[in-house]
């Protein structure tokens, strides 16, 4: 059997239009007949097409044991994240990396992609169809036959282009799915790429054939027409037909295995995975969709009984064309800093030159007390970091893009920071913050910021985060300024979380239910936990080993972190944008400094919101290894509420400087935080941090800035003595006396900064140093280094060791809760500009602030505000009514009223609103003819009587008698609502109308002058309606039908009556995930428990009268609670329940669902 695969092999090697890269006999009898897998799917896939759950890695282990020499990027529409595939395989070169992948050799790197096709992704048709009436209309639409192809990029300037034409396939040639056409596929030259006409799905069109001979003629010997292996009669006839083809054309064919999954856990993941997106591939039943070796391979053609032997064996050598007709590539990772148009001509010295004279004339543009010797030592320092570093340009073009999306397009960028930007003083004068690091209450240093020697090593730029309230007018200026197409979002890739990828692994394996349940329940913690976070440092401090305890159930978990792994969707980057106008190194490229050639883009599809966004296809962590800028536009509250909040009293935002005047000693301000009036005061707004700023009192900035670095979880054991202002000490006086600007703590990572300085570490190496350490990458010789120049240094600053090992044990646990300082110290700025406003313009703090959160549809810390201004300010809420602008929260200052808010009601909205107050300019007051004039405008019926529920007209009467009389006026209107316009004498009493004169409103004389036996003609059925309704009684509803009309419409409950017993509650926020937990508020006070209620009447507890599953209700119902228990809190440790110290529960007994 042997020699005769060998003697077809040797005649099938004879029709290779290339040189085969194996001893034929040792590929047959050595190497199990290896197939390059060119044609496959990873969970990369499911970018575009949910389609995968196998990782890269894995696939490149089982290649690699199969000895392929090659990885393929591409993937369902797009070539994978192409970048990130490259570095994976250029890693490979790598022998430690290779032992830490499994791998025993390099993988080479591979640019492909499968791509869907028509033939004129731009031609309009029109089909007939029967709308929802019955009506025959005429609709657009396009061809979305989408046909496949793969595509094989031989040479860099084909990746280009290939990323060119993908680009355009996810912008305007999408439709169903991203598109290219024949034209776009033409402007491809023959030797860049290697095409095949890839699975069944190329060969839609009737006349697939003669589109294929077209390609064909166009490619010449790049062209191949793939076989598959499916055992199916579709294939089978395909494949047949393929064979025709070749040997009539001499065509040259290749066999595909269009790998979805490696393994048979590797299936079962992908059929759950569809299975929870509710998707299944009918076209695929009966398909191999496995990675073979290429003996299985041969077996399959065999088994079809459709090719000749060696056919079967010319077309499996034919996947190793790929390894030498593709060119090896090596991507340039230098810097590629975009360079401003009119700096272009430049070289890099000269640029300088100009960055140092915009210095040099901001600095000479600042006021006279900040003209000091040490500022303009410090912005020379930092010029010369720059410079050095080789990030000049990046400075120039934040400075311009800043200066543009401010002055041109309205761009507003906070006053203060974010991270260790403003760390430089030249940050401020290129207008990035205007905080000054000479005149800060906290320790700051530039070498925090950049060095040189960190920039030149760590070949990572220097990373500013800009605080926007809207990322528009800076994405308009970066693409003013790079070229349109030299500013783009990038990519994040959505992955299973932890408790999706949990779930489907425990699903998979046949984990025990209640062990699954308290892991879920675990894992819902430590969610809720870092969603609690204020910002990434805190998250650094959360780990999912404090939730799962015990270890067994902690084991169970880990096994499943490949599922989480598993990519479910792409996404938009929330802040990060690529910023790229050409590498001056490769000019000489085809789409030079446009990033559809440079890396190319993907259309992300939010399930939410059915919106779509363009992103680069590249993620953040990419950039900076391949020398890419990323500028973050990060939309922070904060920032667009200091705008709003300082405009309404018409002046602009204050500088960092003057706030620091306007609140120190301001009695005001501070009492805002020593009162606990915290809320939307920047940090300080959680109930638990309220309750320890009201504890600590800050009083100046440096206070308040120590505050927000303390609160951090790392700090606990810390955090009560501070909150004491109990005198704190390191143990040694020395150090304490370094530390006296941050209360002798080591707050902040400039603190440890400045010992390490002090102890021989010189300042530009500390931070590294420090990061070093915490991460325990310092180790050896290395570590042993630094720790001898400590105790060298410490023995000549202090006479001797005595308290160095004890010192030195809290500057290595100090990592865990370490600050930035001047991110600490911004985070505190950010704050006071707003607890100012609250102290000095509380009306239009509440006002804005209301507003601002109302828009966002953010209810709670709507009523979260309300409360406050109603406990601390004695503001008094005005209800809805007619006549009102309620189209935004109004607040009279001289009343302390504040007017509510309806536009944003879900199920009435601003234009309905908008049209009740047209109504009422007209001078229309009576409620009929209100309900009559809502005809025509965006007001209907069922938007009315939601009005009506709340109150709206009560200048008209009560909710009970309006509702009654909207059933007359509806009954009086008939179907057409033009109303009735005769009225038979038969159902006057029917009608309800014995007690009225209907002559007034009618007449039963015909037009020949008789008295109509049988009717009333010439109705004006709105007098009736109007005389009808004078008589509906003016009574109300019950307090409780109240407040559920007010939950049903608003979605929350204000009600107060201390006539009703506590017991009544209306249930919100209901969570049944687990035992179900809601917000009981209760009518009586208007105070909100969380309570909890059995699923089930347990066997342990007698006292369990109802549970949940006797009586369920959902968010609005209201329940009478007969009977509830405080107990105390427990969770699962080690599989046992304990109790949780001091935590206590409500716990509901016995209930009764009211309504």
């Amino acid at each position: 059997m042997s020699k005769l695969l060998i003697d077809d092999a040797l005649k099938a090697q004879k029709r290779l239009k290339f040189d085969f890269p194996y001893d034929v006999s040792t590929w047959i009898n050595n190497m199990g007949m290896m197939m390059e897998n060119y044609h496959k799917h990873t969970t990369w896939s499911d970018l575009v097409q949910i389609d995968s759950t196998t990782s890269v890695e894995d696939f490149m282990r089982l290649s690699d044991k199969y000895g392929c020499k090659c990885y393929f990027s591409g993937e369902h529409g797009y070539p994978g994240e192409w970048l990130k595939m490259y570095d994976i395989c250029k890693s490979t070169l790598d022998e430690d990396t290779r032992k830490k992948m499994q791998l025993n050799n390099p993988i080479a790197f591979r640019y492909s992609a499968e791509v869907y096709w028509v033939k004129d992704k731009d031609k309009i048709f029109y089909e007939k169809y029967t709308d929802k009436k019955g009506k025959e209309q005429v609709r657009e639409k396009k061809d979305n036959a989408n046909c496949h192809m793969v595509l094989v990029a031989r040479n860099y300037n084909a990746i280009r282009k290939l990323n060119y034409i993908i680009s355009c396939a996810h912008v305007d040639g999408f439709y169903y799915k991203p598109r290219i056409d024949l034209k776009l596929l033409f402007e491809l030259d023959k030797d860049d790429v290697y095409i095949t006409s890839a699975c069944i799905a190329g060969w839609k069109y009737e006349d697939a054939e003669e589109v294929w001979l077209k390609i064909w003629k166009h490619f010449g010997n790049s062209f191949f027409l793939e076989y598959q292996t499916h055992n199916s009669k579709e294939q089978k006839a395909l494949n047949k037909k393929i064979y025709e083809m070749s040997q009539k054309y001499g065509i040259q064919t290749i066999i595909g295995l269009d790998t979805h999954y490696i393994s048979e856990d590797d299936c079962i993941k992908r059929d759950n995975l569809l299975k929870r997106k509710g998707l299944h591939y009918e076209e695929e039943d009966g398909w191999y969709m496995d990675f073979p070796n290429g003996k299985e391979v041969y077996q399959r053609m065999i088994n079809q009984t459709v090719l000749p032997s060696e056919e079967i064996l010319y077309a499996m050598m034919n996947t190793h064309v790929f390894i030498n007709g593709c060119q090896d590539m090596t991507y340039d990772t230098g810097f590629k800093i975009p360079i401003l148009d009119k700096y272009k001509d430049y070289d890099y010295q000269k640029r300088a030159e100009v960055l140092h004279k915009i210095l040099e004339d901001k600095y000479e543009q600042e006021d006279e007390e900040h003209h000091t010797p040490e500022r303009k030592d410090g912005m020379l320092y930092e010029f010369g970091e720059v410079k050095d570093s080789g990030t000049v340009d990046y400075f120039l073009d934040n400075s311009a893009l800043v200066d543009l999306a401010i002055s041109k397009y309205g761009g507003q960028l906070t006053t203060t920071s974010r991270g260790s930007a403003s760390s430089y003083y030249s940050s401020k004068l290129l207008g990035f913050t205007t905080m000054d690091r000479f005149e800060a209450e906290v320790p700051i240093y530039p070498e925090r910021f950049i060095t040189k020697e960190r920039i030149l090593s760590s070949h990572q730029m220097p990373d500013i985060d800009f605080n926007v309230s809207s990322q528009e007018p800076f994405v308009k200026a970066a693409r003013e300024l790079f070229g349109e197409h030299g500013c783009y979002p990038l990519l994040a890739v959505g992955t299973l979380g932890e408790k999706s990828g949990f779930k489907l692994y425990a699903d998979i394996k046949g984990i025990e239910p209640s062990v699954a349940n308290d892991i879920s329940k675990a894992i819902d913690q430590y969610n809720e936990a870092i969603k609690q976070a204020d910002d990434e440092e805190d998250k650094k401090d959360i780990h999912i080993e404090d939730y799962i305890t015990n270890k067994e159930y902690l084991k169970i978990f880990n096994d499943s972190k490949s599922y989480q792994g598993i990519i479910e969707q792409a996404k938009v980057h929330a802040c990060g944008f690529m910023l790229f106008n050409g590498n001056t190194r490769d000019k000489d490229v085809v789409g030079y400094g446009d990033i559809r050639y440079e890396i190319g883009l993907i259309r992300c599809h939010s399930e939410s919101t059915g919106k779509s966004t363009i992103v680069a296809n590249i993620e953040g962590g990419m950039l900076d290894s391949y020398g890419y800028v990323k500028d973050d536009f990060l939309i922070v509250d904060v920032v667009g509420i200091i705008y709003k909040l300082y405009h309404s009293i018409g002046r602009e935002v204050p500088t960092v400087s003057e706030l620091r005047k306007m609140v120190s000693g301001d009695e005001l301000t501070w009492k805002m935080y020593a009162m606990g009036a915290t809320c939307s005061l920047n940090q300080c707004e959680k109930a638990s941090t309220t309750k320890k700023v009201m504890k600590y009192k800050p009083q100046n900035i440096k206070e308040l800035a120590a505050f927000i670095a303390g609160i951090r979880p790392g700090f606990k054991s810390l955090i009560n003595g501070f909150l004491d202002r109990i005198e704190y000490s390191n143990g040694e006086k020395a150090i304490d006396e370094l530390l006296k600007d941050c209360f002798h703590y080591m707050l902040y990572q400039e603190a440890v900064m400045k010992i390490f300085s002090w102890l021989g570490i010189p300042m530009k190496d500390s931070y590294d140093t420090i990061k070093k350490i915490s991460k325990k990458k310092l180790k050896g010789e290395a570590l042993k280094h630094v720790e001898d120049t400590l105790k060298q240094h410490w023995s000549e600053n202090i006479g001797n060791l005595d308290n160095f090992d004890p010192v030195y044990k809290v500057i290595k646990d100090s990592a865990r809760y370490s600050f930035n300082a001047p991110h600490a110290l911004a985070m505190a700025n950010d704050s006071l500009y707003e607890a100012w406003m609250k102290a000095h313009y509380t009306s239009k703090f509440y006002e804005e602030t209301l507003n601002h959160y109302q828009a966002k549809g953010d209810k709670n810390k709507v009523n979260d505000l309300i409360k406050e201004a109603k406990t601390f300010f004695g503001y008094s809420m005005a209800s809805y009514e007619y006549g009102k602008d309620n189209s935004k929260f109004t607040v009279n200052d001289e009343t302390k009223t504040i007017y509510p808010n309806l536009s944003s009601v879900k199920g009435i909205g601003e234009k309905a609103v908008l049209d009740m107050m047209k109504i009422s300019e007209q001078g229309i007051n009576n409620f009929v003819d209100i309900y009559k004039s809502i005809k025509g405008t965006s007001v209907n019926s069922s938007v009315f009587e939601k009005l009506v529920k709340i109150g709206y007209f009560k200048k008209f009467g009560s909710i009970k008698q309006l509702l009654s009389i909207m059933k007359i006026y509806d009954n009086w209107k008939g179907s057409t609502g033009n109303g009735k316009k005769t009225i038979s004498k038969a159902d006057i009493s029917k009608l309800g109308l014995d007690d009225i004169n209907i002559r007034r409103y009618a007449t039963d004389i015909t037009k020949s002058g008789k008295v109509s036996d049988k009717q009333f003609t010439n109705v004006d059925w709105i007098g009736i309606v109007k005389e009808l309704a004078s008589n509906v009684p003016d009574e109300e509803f019950g307090i409780l039908q109240l407040v559920k009309f007010q939950y049903e419409v608003l979605n929350h409950v204000d009600y107060v009556d201390e006539s009703i017993e506590w017991r009544y509650v209306v249930v919100t926020d209901l969570n049944t995930s687990y035992s179900p937990k809601f917000n009981a508020y209760s009518i009586s006070n208007g105070k909100v428990v969380e309570m909890k209620v059995h699923k089930a009447k347990p066997k342990f507890d007698k006292n369990v009268i109802n549970s949940f599953k006797e009586i369920p209700f959902e968010d609005g119902d209201i329940l009478y609670i007969k009977t509830v228990k405080k107990q105390p809190k427990k969770q699962k440790v080690n599989d046992e329940w304990v109790v949780i110290p001091d935590t206590f529960e409500w716990w509901v007994k016995d209930y009764i669902k009211v309504m």
